[in-house]
């Protein structure tokens, strides 16, 4: 556990932990893991580890060996992190704007949390695909991030331009508003970054809520109803409250997300049409004739009649009867 080796096996980690006043209370080094075997130690722990050393500087006298790995213990700081951060519920409406917000994409709404989404200004041809639409319904809905961004990385993760950039302003029956700034993220050095970078987004989002005090009562209700239904809604407001406060707590944080979170609001307006006209029914007299089989000997198989077939006349021409043998002649002897 040497701080100053210039290799993380040998440096180990250290966890310094501090109060609300950034004020030092307690530091704890974690070194290499203790084998069962002969098979050589290493800092996470191998197959035959059984515990780790550690080392608690408040304490002079020597080093630990404890029957504890600590495997969740990381360097990486996004491993730490609580990934849960936005979590839309009832979704009313949803606008998409580019990066200039004067004239929307798109805008959907609905009428209440079961009824399907419908195009704010749709012309007469345009008729929504549902299937298009579906996603949309519960979009956020307990959505993960992968990393938040420090404001000193930002300049060189934002993508150049605004190819890509959305403004999201998204609005749910219970009152909550969210305008979620969307930005296609670069790379950030490694190449296993460069690969993932354009399947990642940078994302900010401003929350606001207008939250009812009183519930909107019913003319019919018994004093035993009302009691129930006030209960009910007085413990939805403090869940909404608090949820509120979760989320507004998020301000100002740049988060990083998968591209696959936010796909249904990268669509154009034309993605989200469906063809309204149905597909002509095919014409019965325009269909190829049915083929004809050829037996042996000469004899030919037609196709069966079917109702649809036009029938067969067959005319058989007059027959010219000579008068002597008819027996009569023009005077009827």
């Amino acid at each position: 556990m040497d701080e100053n080796a210039t290799t993380a096996e040998d440096r180990g980690l250290t966890a310094t932990f501090m109060d609300a006043s950034d004020q030092e209370i307690a530091k704890v080094s974690f070194g290499k893991s203790i084998e069962s075997a002969s098979a050589p130690s290493s800092l996470m722990g191998g197959g035959n580890a059984v515990g780790r050393y550690i080392r608690n500087h408040a304490d002079e006298s020597g080093f630990y060996a404890v029957g504890e790995m600590f495997p969740s213990l990381t360097a990486e700081a996004k491993l730490w992190l609580a990934d849960g951060f936005l979590n839309i519920e009832k979704i009313k409406s949803i606008t998409v704007n580019p990066s200039d917000p004067s004239e929307p994409l798109w805008q959907l709404t609905r009428a209440s949390e079961e009824a399907e989404f419908s195009l704010v200004g749709a012309s007469g041809g345009e008729v929504l695909d549902t299937n298009a639409t579906a996603p949309l319904k519960s979009l956020f809905a307990y959505a993960r991030f992968e990393d938040v961004v420090p404001a000193a990385e930002l300049a060189a993760r934002r993508g150049e331009g605004n190819d890509g950039k959305r403004v999201v302003a998204i609005e749910t029956i219970e009152g909550f508003t969210y305008t979620i700034h969307l930005t296609p993220a670069t790379a950030a050095g490694s190449p296993d970054q460069e690969e993932a970078a354009d399947q990642q987004y940078l994302l900010t989002a401003e929350v606001a809520a207008e939250l009812p005090a009183e519930r909107n009562k019913e003319a019919d209700e018994t004093p035993e109803d009302a009691s129930a239904k006030d209960a009910l809604f007085a413990e939805r407001q403090k869940a909404l409250s608090d949820k509120l406060a979760q989320e507004q707590a998020l301000a100002g944080i740049t988060f990083l997300i998968g591209k696959n979170l936010i796909e249904p609001l990268l669509k154009d307006r034309k993605e989200l049409i469906t063809d309204a006209t149905p597909p002509a029914e095919p014409d019965p007299a325009a269909a190829a004739p049915a083929a004809v089989q050829q037996l042996p000997g000469g004899m030919i198989a037609r196709p069966p009649v079917t109702a649809t077939t036009q029938p067969v006349e067959a005319v058989t021409p007059p027959i010219s009867i000579p008068a002597s043998d008819a027996g009569l002649d023009d005077d009827g002897g």
